[in-house]
């Protein structure tokens, strides 16, 4: 039997995601995307209250992306542009945040780091990026956008919470129990109140034009794909007017 490369597990009202491929220093591929996808769909169709995102491993939370397998549909593993849900997200980080794994972390709706947390997004360097990552633009200042995006240079996680990017600093290994205790305040919170809040302070920031793209691709999906695309062939096929009426 295949073992997962996506943990997932609730308790206390909250549910807690992490990446576990630790032989690859959970460089994020098409399986792994898939997984995370549903991990998160689960989370935001179930009844857990708020979500920690982290990793197994203490030492990395996401090498980036497996190059060997690129993930091209993982951008509906990303919040805010692949799915939505008005519950919150708390990413709880140690070590290096690569590529990919900034982008998750980024979408986050909060973020404990440990110290010895570092952000690095090397696309520039290698030549290629998607350009989902520019959804993240809006929660850097923009120099410290430019700067993390096109030098490439990494940013750590001291530097990250001076600016507002991090919520909290812990010691190195304590980011997976102070996420699991923010998302348990969260969950104690009135849930209305919370995602209500959560969803008009992300109408401020606006979308960027990746996110629209990608939410126009959300909605053809679920056009092309839903009962009335389903009856309408039917119909075409045993040459008859379509009734949408059914279900």
């Amino acid at each position: 039997m295949t073992e997962p490369l996506i943990r997932y597990d609730e308790e206390d009202g909250i549910a807690v995601i992490a990446l576990d491929r630790p032989a690859k220093r959970n460089a994020i591929d098409s399986r792994m995307a898939a997984e995370l996808d549903a991990a998160f769909q689960r989370f935001a169709r179930g009844p857990a209250r708020a979500a920690v995102l982290t990793s197994t491993s203490a030492g990395i939370f996401c090498a980036g992306a497996d190059l060997h397998d690129p993930p091209t549909e993982a951008w509906r593993a990303l919040p805010e542009i692949g799915f939505r849900t008005d519950k919150p997200i708390v990413a709880a980080l140690g070590g290096k945040v690569i590529g990919l794994g900034f982008m998750l972390s980024a979408m986050c709706d909060l973020c404990v780091a440990a110290e010895d947390t570092e952000f690095h997004f090397p696309e520039a360097k290698l030549g290629f990026s998607l350009a989902a990552v520019s959804a993240a633009t809006n929660r850097l200042p923009p120099r410290m956008a430019m700067e993390l995006l096109l030098l490439g240079r990494p940013i750590p996680a001291r530097r990250a919470y001076d600016i507002g990017f991090v919520n909290d600093l812990v010691p190195p290994g304590g980011q997976l129990e102070a996420g699991k205790a923010m998302a348990r305040a969260l969950a104690a919170n009135s849930a209305d109140v919370v995602g209500n809040l959560k969803r008009l302070t992300l109408d401020v920031l606006g979308e960027t034009p990746s996110q629209q793209h990608y939410a126009v691709r959300r909605r053809e999906e679920a056009m092309m794909q839903g009962p009335d695309a389903e009856e309408g062939l039917r119909a075409f096929r045993e040459k008859r007017r379509p009734d949408f009426t059914r279900r």
